[in-house]
């Protein structure tokens, strides 16, 4: 391919040298797009204008833009007349030759017309592939210098639009109507930068521009341009003029692309018939000029090809179905990369760290738009970081991403949860602080390695498994819930990834760091399995397949505790407990026992297991959905080394829970729950407030402030809902449980709407604080005295006066009785 390219170029010797046309299927001028609607184009459009004016303004250091090429039309280039010349000549060289044989002498030599070599004339056009944007704001900059310091315009009417008719005709407008741009301290505040005002007031100016795109834009920029340059005088902006007409000081490599003889279709296919460029694309070309400028040396060879080719197809392999790009998970894979390396160069000082730095880490991880200038400000994508991407790229290219899946497969043996999709598939763009800690653990080892994974020796496919085995058990057990959180615990597997050869001996000797910010509780786990696995590898296996269990995600130390307990075969009892705790704690388990309760039931007839929670005691709740969800019910459990011994009795236990819960000998509080599982189904979130064996609070929350009533006044509302004893003939409405959200509220029973004349009376019953006790109270509705007929009757049943109120004690055995007599009482006398 024969590209001739002139470098340095500008836009002043562009539009001298031909006509500029931005082709009909070239977008619209998307630089001066409104903030609102695409704040990505306003980023750029305030910093390349700021930067142009910048530099013309102190012309310190040259602006280079890259590239702008395309097709130049209406001439014939140097190259193809050099080969028509070669041509003539070997023709009349032949004619020559053929003569002297003749004897005839003929003599011949060119008279070429003043053949330039400068790249054409005034009377071609050229029509931009790429660079439209650019151009289009650097004819806008020469604009309004050449307008302010009121010299001739004429060579802009060399830059034409051809998308629409309107944008064709303003720009030709702008080059050569009579305008002068006013002094600007004639406007008020609000309109001193706004010179689309002054343009669009002007006669020559038509209302249907208003709505095309690309006037609408310029207009946009020109305001940009306004707001940089209002202020300064002629004398100021003439050394401006000069310095972008007569020096190079903002250029670009012109690339001429003719010889191809490239069509529309071409421009169709190559700018998808104006579909803006995405971010990624935006991106890599980015990344080829920073490494180029920045003389970056990459060790993977041919990086740029396989960016597009090979490292691509890892990201097609993972993208959703009937979704056709990838372009978005791409660029979140580098985000996630640089996010990384960011991170590890921060510095997290009690639990906190800077304001600068928490809102570059948001910005990386959010996966918006970021402006190189950004990624260049944080120090991302260095030599190393770029060196660290590709290798990682490179070791799961081809069959590398599968091999990788293949070794990890022991521990997501259900398949559910693909750990690579959260890699290289759209999952990355909402992975959580955890997932994005393990994938880094990965990475490190991968990175490290330099070779693809389907080449891994037996050895390196062991020493990956291990080590992918125990970072995990450590990252997914350790609370991550911040920033800082994140961090450290990136900190800490980047320090440990010193060992991730041989993690299983490190961790096995005596010589551990623990000066880590994963949990130690889990660090100290993990120890001892790596010591058990070096005395027997048996135990390897067993303990993967407990670790892999939905609800202990790789943690239990509790099963490894209760074997050593026995002190009898630790790998028999191991399996024993683990068998057994798996199917306690399994879905199919939590799903049967929903609203049953029989594992708490079960555990309350071995002990008061309830874990405390915030001044209250936690029954746990079968979730298993986040970490924190686990972490926060049975797990607590598992690590109260007094509290977990009730499990242990209970997997000791060969009886069936049903069983185990008929047979209880429990006599205190526990025997209510134990009796009527929907005491613990009240409570949302598996939490009560015990004082003493009398006072037991349910609650519907966390907090007083929520609904929350009395165990044993709820389980008197159950049993008599359980036996039908829930409408007594005297009274309209049925008897019903009244919660309440005060702690100066008294939850009750109230049974209401005896009427006796002209008033109601209601019945509440309330408990009386002390185990199965109960207080029976009547009273007008009115809150007046009762009617002397009732007194006689609620006498009659030993009911005692108190104020306005009648009340008798009785237990939860007699409640329906006493009810059933009263209401009877009632209805003689009504």
């Amino acid at each position: 391919m024969n590209l001739r390219m002139n470098q340095n170029n500008t836009f002043w010797k562009l539009i001298n040298n031909h006509r500029v046309e931005i082709p009909i299927i070239q977008r619209d001028y998307a630089q001066g797009r409104d903030e609102q609607d695409d704040p990505k184009a306003a980023q750029i459009r305030k910093k390349f204008v700021t930067d142009l004016v910048t530099n013309l303004d102190n012309r310190t250091a040259p602006v280079h833009l890259d590239f702008v090429y395309g097709k130049i039309n209406g001439r014939i280039d140097v190259h193809t007349r050099q080969k028509n010349k070669t041509a003539i000549d070997g023709l009349l060289k032949s004619v020559k030759a053929y003569s002297d044989t003749l004897k005839i002498n003929i003599k011949y030599e060119f008279l070429e017309k003043s053949a330039t070599t400068d790249g054409g004339s005034p009377d071609t056009t050229f029509v931009p592939l790429d660079g439209q944007q650019r151009l289009t704001t650097l004819y806008l900059l020469h604009w309004y210098l050449l307008t302010r310091t009121q010299k001739s315009r004429t060579a802009l009417l060399n830059f034409t639009y051809r998308t629409r008719p309107g944008s064709d005709s303003f720009c030709r407008a702008l080059s050569t109507a009579d305008f002068l741009i006013d002094d600007p301290s004639q406007y008020g505040a609000a309109k001193q930068n706004l010179l689309s005002s002054q343009i669009s007031d002007r006669s020559w100016f038509f209302s249907y521009w208003r709505k095309d795109p690309t006037v609408k834009g310029m207009l946009k920029v020109l305001d940009e341009i306004h707001g940089h340059l209002s202020s300064y005088s002629i004398e100021r902006l003439e050394p401006m003029l000069k310095s972008l007409t007569e020096s190079d000081l903002i250029s670009f490599d012109f690339l001429d692309m003719d010889k191809f003889e490239l069509t529309d279709d071409l421009y169709v296919k190559m700018n998808a018939r104006g579909k803006q460029l995405s971010d990624f694309e935006n991106f890599k070309t980015w990344i080829q000029e920073h490494v180029k400028k920045e003389n970056l040396k990459i060790l993977t060879e041919e990086w740029h090809k396989r960016i597009d080719i090979q490292w691509a197809d890892l990201f097609w392999r993972f993208k959703k179905k009937n979704s056709f790009e990838v372009d978005d998970q791409y660029m979140a894979f580098f985000n996630l990369m640089a996010l990384n390396t960011y991170a590890g160069t921060l510095e997290v000082n009690d639990s906190k760290i800077s304001a600068a730095a928490n809102f570059n880490f948001d910005l990386l991880r959010k996966n918006d738009y970021i402006s190189p200038a950004v990624y260049k400000s944080i120090g991302c994508f260095s030599e190393t970081e770029l060196n660290h991407i590709f290798y990682t790229l490179s070791a799961l290219e081809g069959n590398g991403y599968h091999e990788l899946e293949t070794i990890l497969k022991p521990l997501y043996p259900d398949g559910k949860d693909r750990i690579l999709s959260k890699l290289l598939g759209p999952d990355l763009l909402t992975i959580n602080l955890w997932d994005r800690c393990y994938l880094h653990a990965l990475i490190c080892f991968i990175s490290a390695r330099r070779i693809n994974v389907s080449s891994y020796s037996d050895e390196e496919r062991r020493q990956l498994f291990e080590w992918a085995r125990v970072t995990k058990n450590l990252i997914y057990n350790s609370t991550i819930d911040s920033t800082p959180d994140y961090i450290s615990a990136l900190k800490s597997i980047i320090r440990l990834s010193e060992h991730q050869f041989q993690i299983y001996s490190y961790l096995a000797s005596d010589y551990v760091d623990e000066v880590l910010f994963l949990s130690p509780a889990q660090l100290t786990e993990e120890k001892v399995k790596c010591r058990l696995i070096a005395a027997d590898g048996a135990w390897e296996n067993e303990l993967i397949d407990a670790e892999n269990h939905a609800y202990f995600y790789g943690q239990i130390g509790f099963l490894l505790l209760f074997s050593r307990i026995n002190k009898e075969d630790y790998f028999k009892d191991f399996i024993r407990y683990a068998a057994k705790a798996k199917v306690l704690f399994s879905d199919e388990a939590f799903t049967a026992d929903a609203n049953k309760f029989r594992l708490q039931r079960a555990l309350l007839t071995k002990g008061n297991f309830l874990i405390e929670s915030g001044g209250n005691i936690s029954f746990c709740r079968s979730v298993r959905g986040t970490l924190r969800q686990r972490e926060e019910n049975w797990r607590r459990l598992f690590r109260n080394n007094e509290k977990n011994l009730y499990l242990k009795d209970l997997l000791d236990d060969d009886r069936a829970l049903i069983d185990i819960i008929n047979e209880s000998p429990v006599t205190d509080w526990r025997r209510v729950f134990i009796s009527a599982p929907k005491c613990i189904g009240y409570c949302n979130q598996r939490m009560i407030k015990v004082r003493n064996d009398s006072e037991v609070t349910l609650l519907s929350q966390s907090q007083m402030n929520h609904y929350h009533t009395d165990l044993y006044l709820y389980a008197l509302w159950i049993m008599l809902e359980k036996s039908g004893t829930l409408h007594f003939s005297a009274f309209n409405e049925q008897i019903r449980h009244n919660d309440v959200k005060s702690s100066n509220e008294e939850p009750c029973l109230r049974l209401k709407s005896f009427s006796y004349g002209d008033s109601l009376y209601t019945v509440a019953v309330y408990s009386e604080g002390s185990k199965a006790e109960f207080s029976i109270e009547f009273y007008n509705q009115d809150q007046v005295d009762i009617h002397d007929n009732i007194k006689t009757s609620l006498a009659n049943l030993s009911f005692e006066e108190k104020g306005l109120r009648y009340s008798k004690n009785v237990d939860e055995q007699t409640v329906a009785d006493t009810l059933r007599s009263l209401s009877d009482s009632l209805l003689k006398i009504q």
